[in-house]
């Protein structure tokens, strides 16, 4: 809900936060991971209309639960207006918004009174211990 200005997404991509499919070089969908103090978020997934049910969708949130556990997190949250979708994808529905993302980005939004998105979570493969200790708890 919330816009991305370029210099936001170059920095994501440059951070290697952010994930594309592409078809002989074409974008052809995106996601990212946002880190908000010891959890983390699915964010930005859109596949274009075009290239919809092809398996692109399936791949980049693949990627992003991937990645989120390689950084050490044990849960992934999303929020949606479309919770069907990521429920394929083994994410439930959470009774409230992580007080990190309500702080970090809810409170800004236009619409937060009157949100409209249900946050899910999914459960990721296994504990790794980070620096950090256990992120995501």
């Amino acid at each position: 809900m919330l816009p991305l200005s370029v210099e936001q997404i170059r920095g994501d991509v440059a951070k290697g936060d952010f994930f594309v499919a592409d078809v002989k070089s074409s974008v052809v969908g995106c996601a990212s991971i946002i880190e908000y103090d010891g959890i983390a978020e699915l964010r930005s997934l859109v596949v274009h209309h075009d290239y919809q049910k092809r398996g692109y969708s399936s791949r980049l949130v693949s990627k992003i639960k991937e990645e989120a556990e390689n950084r050490g997190y044990i849960k992934l949250y999303t929020l949606t207006q479309t919770p069907q979708i990521f429920a394929n994808y083994g994410f439930v529905l959470e009774d409230k918004r992580p007080i990190q993302k309500i702080a970090k980005d809810c409170v800004k939004c236009p619409l937060y009174d009157n949100c409209i998105e249900k946050t899910m979570v999914v459960e990721l493969g296994k504990l790794k211990e980070t620096s950090n200790n256990y992120r995501g708890l």
